[in-house]
């Protein structure tokens, strides 16, 4: 197989670059104000037996509360060039209730307590 000069060079370009860059895009998750928002606990322990409790209020057997954050890097690349690097958070609360072999489960997106509650009402709702 030949290869010629000027394509190899170029696509080795493109390789160091990427290996270059990715460190310091990979850091700015590691130790930016992103990653510093999902070491905080989301909900107290008050908020959370509160979400448990209206859970299982129609008589649901046994509940949970999920939370979930996500961090995201997408890098764009437009003919062999970088063009576009969006570094993301999500994040979102579940609720599930489990009522002898019925489930409910409800989902927010964030962790405001007050929509957190409501979708214990709906979880439990469901799984009764």
């Amino acid at each position: 197989m030949r290869v010629d000069r000027r394509d190899f060079l170029e696509k080795m370009l493109k390789f160091s670059a990427t290996a270059a860059l990715s460190p310091t895009i990979f850091s700015l998750l590691e130790n930016g104000e992103i990653a510093a928002q999902t070491l905080s606990p989301p909900l107290d322990e008050e908020a959370i037996s509160a979400i448990l409790t209206k859970a299982l209020a129609r008589g649901g057997d046994f509940s949970e509360v999920y939370y979930e954050a996500v961090n995201s890097l997408t890098l764009n690349m437009s003919e062999g060039v970088f063009s576009e690097a969006t570094i993301g958070f999500g994040e979102g609360t579940g609720v599930r209730t489990v009522d002898g072999v019925k489930n409910g489960y409800a989902y927010i997106n964030g962790i405001d307590h007050s929509q957190a509650l409501e979708a214990a009402g709906t979880s439990a709702f469901i799984a009764s």
